[in-house]
């Protein structure tokens, strides 16, 4: 319900209203044609937060967005979702677990991105990621078989976290065009 009603707002400032959003038989979201987008949710905090990024096709190639709450990942997930580097970046940093969300928030902003380009599902040991905390980005590098469906051998995200949100993001842009703010909307909302 939230998702559908962030996705109207989102779409309309595009100038695409009227539009039923649908889901495919993979469960992702049906965009117009000429529209990328990706949604998330998350329970965290009183009312949750859902999310919604859509942008022209003709700016964008792909779009990734993920929330969670800021809490750490259950260690018991840690070695399927994080590869070795990753696992010691994290029992490096100040909240090991929290970091160890983010990356898997990270890994899923990028899944969302590229599947809709390539039909193929990714897996947790197919994307490395460095996260960046003092500028506030993470590096995504494709991994073995990976690295032939994406557009270039790495891609950078950005990450916000507060004190009960994480939000990871992953914009490709579309092949030789400048990315500009316009035709681009994020719209998020408590529900």
């Amino acid at each position: 319900m939230a998702g559908r009603r962030c996705a109207r707002r989102a779409l309309a400032d595009l100038g695409i209203t009227d539009f039923p959003l649908l889901a495919g038989p993979d469960r992702a979201p049906l965009w117009p044609g000429a529209v990328v987008g990706s949604i998330t949710h998350t329970e965290v905090g009183a009312s949750g937060y859902c999310g919604v990024a859509v942008a022209h096709r003709r700016l964008v190639a792909g779009l990734g967005v993920d929330a969670g709450p800021r809490q750490p990942l259950c260690p018991g997930l840690w070695p399927r979702v994080l590869d070795a580097e990753e696992g010691r970046a994290a029992l490096a940093a100040a909240e090991p677990g929290v970091w160890a969300r983010l990356i898997f928030s990270a890994k899923e902003a990028v899944y969302k991105a590229i599947y809709p380009l390539c039909g193929r599902f990714l897996d947790f040991p197919d994307v490395h990621i460095q996260v960046l905390p003092r500028h506030g980005h993470f590096l995504a590098e494709f991994v073995g078989a990976a690295r032939c469906v994406a557009p270039a051998g790495s891609l950078v995200g950005r990450f916000l976290a507060d004190d009960e949100l994480l939000i990871a993001t992953v914009l490709l842009p579309a092949g030789g065009s400048p990315l500009a703010q316009e035709g681009l909307s994020l719209h998020h909302v408590p529900w």
